[in-house]
């Protein structure tokens, strides 16, 4: 068992003790310190062994990213996944605001709409409005036709 090794053993192969999920905090510290010393090539198979480790000890991670020297080789060593990741909300914020524009765009427009809407359901009111007067005038006017007919004849 990987937790009987001494400590020269662990050393060795620290990136087999690494993969268990009660890590300690000298395992992290061992397979942080070991992952600095690779080259770029390995160092991505490091991270992903890193990357294990990390998920499968989440509470001791934490709390070591809480110790500051801890957290400074932490940090560096998770600094691409940290800009990538920032990268990605800056892009989809980029977007957010993009959609929220054209939404604020969309919106005034429509609002533009309704208001020409508003403007000419007025004037249609107000032609019904004369279109009844008329009616009203041109009934009174037929009226006094027939009156003014019948008085005549």
């Amino acid at each position: 068992m990987t937790s009987e090794w001494d400590q020269e053993d662990a050393e060795v192969h620290t990136w087999l003790r690494s993969l268990t999920n009660v890590g300690t905090q000298e395992e992290l510290q061992g397979i942080l310190k070991a992952s600095q010393s690779l080259d770029d090539r390995n160092r991505k198979y490091a991270d992903n062994v890193v990357d294990v480790f990390a998920g499968a000890n989440r509470d001791l991670v934490r709390k070591s990213k809480e110790e500051k020297r801890m957290s400074a080789v932490i940090n560096e060593l998770f600094a691409e996944e940290t800009a990538a990741e920032r990268k990605r909300a800056n892009e989809a914020e980029a977007e957010l605001v993009y959609t929220m524009s054209e939404l604020n765009y969309t919106k005034g427009k429509l609002n533009d709409t309704e208001s020409k809407l508003t403007d000419t359901e007025g004037k249609l009111t107000n032609t019904e409005s004369k279109l009844i007067d008329m009616e009203r005038r041109l009934k009174e006017a037929l009226a006094e036709i027939v009156r003014l007919k019948a008085s005549v004849n």
